[in-house]
């Protein structure tokens, strides 16, 4: 493997015998999984507080910048854009981008492409004391289908989560939000491939304007141990959003 990042990952997979021989650490499918999550728009980038749960009809704009520490002076920063559309009862999304990875001094790192879709559906909710003041929750159930691409690799994953979302105000609505779940990863290399399952959870705070622009920051954590926390930021355009 050429980049500093499909390395580190190889180094973790070669080490975990070791430790679960020990009762100790991840097991080569935990690490498999952690890393083809974080390598894909699952786990790259930040939730989105405006398009969890969202209700507004037509199309949606939404761009999201997402950084993670990987640990030994490897960062990545992800970069993406794309948009959701009312299909059904639900939304559905599609994005695309580019992972950056920051090495240390004197190691060449490559990027890679990230792509991916959501789709988002409001299970139950309602007005919160006094409907006339705005305030409302909703939980509803995202799925999620993501991939990365480095060189010669292949990382894929498949999230399941069950957003639950407080909205409050009017002219500014302040949407905090926590989205709890489970994902399936698989990373391969050349015709080698492992995979796994990891629980993760995504939280926020979104707010959403009467023009349609919304400004979110969020984090998103794949549970591993030593695992580390994506955070982000994200910028939504929903005209006639709600």
């Amino acid at each position: 493997m050429k980049k500093i990042f499909a390395l580190a990952a190889t180094a973790l997979v070669l080490a975990a015998p070791a430790m679960s021989a020990q009762e100790e650490g991840p097991s080569i499918n935990d690490i498999a999984a952690y890393m083809a999550i974080n390598s894909s728009t699952v786990g790259a980038l930040p939730p989105l507080a405006t398009n969890t749960l969202a209700g507004a009809g037509g199309i949606g704009w939404h761009l999201q910048y997402g950084r993670m520490d990987w640990g030994s002076e490897v960062n990545s920063s992800s970069f993406a854009g794309g948009l959701d559309l009312s299909v059904g009862s639900g939304r559905l999304g599609l994005t695309a981008g580019y992972m950056s990875i920051d090495c240390p001094t004197g190691v060449d790192c490559e990027g890679h492409l990230i792509v991916g879709t959501r789709y988002s559906a409001q299970l139950t909710g309602g007005a919160l004391g006094d409907a006339r003041s705005g305030s409302r929750w909703a939980m509803g159930l995202e799925g999620e289908l993501g991939f990365g691409f480095p060189e010669d690799e292949q990382a894929m994953a498949l999230a399941a989560s069950l957003p639950i979302k407080l909205t409050v105000g009017k002219n500014v609505k302040v949407s905090p939000f926590l989205a709890p779940g489970f994902a399936y990863g698989r990373y391969k290399v050349a015709d080698e491939s492992e995979s796994g399952q990891r629980f993760m959870v995504g939280g926020g705070v979104g707010l959403a304007f009467a023009n349609g622009i919304g400004a979110n920051v969020g984090v998103r954590k794949v549970f591993i141990e030593e695992g580390e926390t994506q955070f982000g930021l994200g910028f939504t355009i929903r005209p006639g959003s709600k």
